[in-house]
Protein backbone atom coordinates (compact mmCIF):
# COMPACT_ATOMS: atom_id res chain seq x y z
CA UNK A 1 0.00 0.00 0.00
CA UNK A 2 1.10 3.67 -0.51
CA UNK A 3 1.39 6.28 1.56
CA UNK A 4 -1.49 7.75 0.74
CA UNK A 5 -3.90 4.92 1.43
CA UNK A 6 -7.30 6.28 3.23
CA UNK A 7 -8.12 3.31 5.84
CA UNK A 8 -11.40 3.06 6.59
CA UNK A 9 -12.72 2.18 10.48
CA UNK A 10 -15.31 0.07 9.46
CA UNK A 11 -16.23 -2.88 11.66
CA UNK A 12 -16.44 -6.27 10.80
CA UNK A 13 -20.68 -6.30 10.85
CA UNK A 14 -20.74 -3.67 7.97
CA UNK A 15 -18.17 -4.93 6.01
CA UNK A 16 -20.40 -6.22 3.03
CA UNK A 17 -21.38 -2.89 3.10
CA UNK A 18 -18.34 -1.34 2.03
CA UNK A 19 -17.37 -3.83 -0.19
CA UNK A 20 -20.64 -3.08 -2.10
CA UNK A 21 -19.70 0.39 -2.26
CA UNK A 22 -15.95 -0.28 -3.88
CA UNK A 23 -13.82 -0.51 -0.73
CA UNK A 24 -10.98 -2.88 -0.83
CA UNK A 25 -9.66 -5.02 2.02
CA UNK A 26 -5.74 -4.53 2.75
CA UNK A 27 -4.98 -8.04 4.13
CA UNK A 28 -1.41 -7.05 5.51
CA UNK A 29 -2.71 -4.26 7.33
CA UNK A 30 -6.22 -5.65 7.86
CA UNK A 31 -8.22 -2.79 7.12
CA UNK A 32 -10.61 -1.32 4.45
CA UNK A 33 -9.72 1.29 2.17
CA UNK A 34 -10.77 3.34 -0.15
CA UNK A 35 -9.36 3.02 -3.76
CA UNK A 36 -7.80 6.30 -5.21
CA UNK A 37 -10.64 6.39 -8.31
CA UNK A 38 -13.41 6.29 -5.62
CA UNK A 39 -14.49 9.55 -4.04
CA UNK A 40 -13.96 8.74 -0.38
CA UNK A 41 -16.95 11.09 1.05
CA UNK A 42 -19.17 8.06 0.06
CA UNK A 43 -17.49 6.44 3.13
CA UNK A 44 -17.83 9.43 5.59
CA UNK A 45 -19.45 7.42 8.16
CA UNK A 46 -16.17 5.16 8.66
CA UNK A 47 -13.85 7.77 8.07
CA UNK A 48 -11.21 7.39 11.25
CA UNK A 49 -12.19 10.03 13.93
CA UNK A 50 -9.26 12.12 13.24
CA UNK A 51 -10.25 12.98 9.76
CA UNK A 52 -14.08 14.06 9.96
CA UNK A 53 -14.55 17.57 8.88
CA UNK A 54 -11.65 17.41 6.88
CA UNK A 55 -12.07 17.60 2.92
CA UNK A 56 -11.52 14.96 0.92
CA UNK A 57 -8.58 16.54 -1.20
CA UNK A 58 -6.34 16.91 2.44
CA UNK A 59 -7.62 13.00 3.42
CA UNK A 60 -5.78 11.68 0.86
CA UNK A 61 -2.75 13.67 1.85
CA UNK A 62 -3.16 11.53 5.29
CA UNK A 63 -0.49 8.94 5.91
CA UNK A 64 -1.50 6.23 8.00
Amino acid sequence: MSNNTFYLNCPYSEKDLVKSLGARWDADARKWYVPSELDTKQFKRWWPKETKGETSAKIFSVVK
